[in-house]
C-alpha cells in the first residue's frame, strides 16, 4: 500500500511540478501524511466496530428484557388462573361433601 501511494504521489507531483523528481524531504512528508490518514482510517474503523458492537449489545439486552418481562407476566397470569381453578375445584368438593352430609342427616332425622 505504501509503495502504491508513493507511486501515485510521485505521478501527481511530477504532473504538478512539470516532471521534476521528488526530493527525499517531499517523500517523507507524503509518507507522514499517509500515516496520518491511515491512523484516521483506523480510528474510524474502530469507532464503527465499537458502535456496531454497542448497538448489538443494546438490541440484545432490550430484546432479553422485553421477552423476560412478557414471559413473567404470562407465567403470573397462568399461575393465577391455575390457583383459581384449584381453589374452585377444592371448594366444589367441599360443597358436595357438605351437601351429601346434609342430605344424609336429613334422611335419618
Amino acid at each position: 500500500n505504501t509503495e502504491r501511494r508513493r507511486s501515485m504521489c510521485s505521478k501527481q507531483s511530477s504532473d504538478d511540478t512539470g516532471n521534476q523528481p521528488h526530493t527525499e524531504i517531499e517523500t517523507k512528508e507524503k509518507d507522514k501524511e499517509f500515516r496520518k490518514i491511515d491512523r484516521h482510517v483506523l480510528g474510524l474503523r474502530f469507532a464503527v466496530v465499537f458502535t456496531l458492537l454497542a448497538a448489538t449489545a443494546t438490541v440484545g439486552s432490550l430484546t432479553h428484557w422485553y421477552i423476560d418481562r412478557d414471559e413473567r407476566d404470562d407465567f403470573e397470569h397462568e399461575y393465577q388462573s391455575s390457583v383459581i381453578k384449584v381453589a374452585e375445584g377444592f371448594q366444589a368438593g367441599v360443597n358436595v361433601k357438605r351437601l351429601a352430609a346434609q342430605t344424609f342427616s336429613a334422611m335419618y332425622t
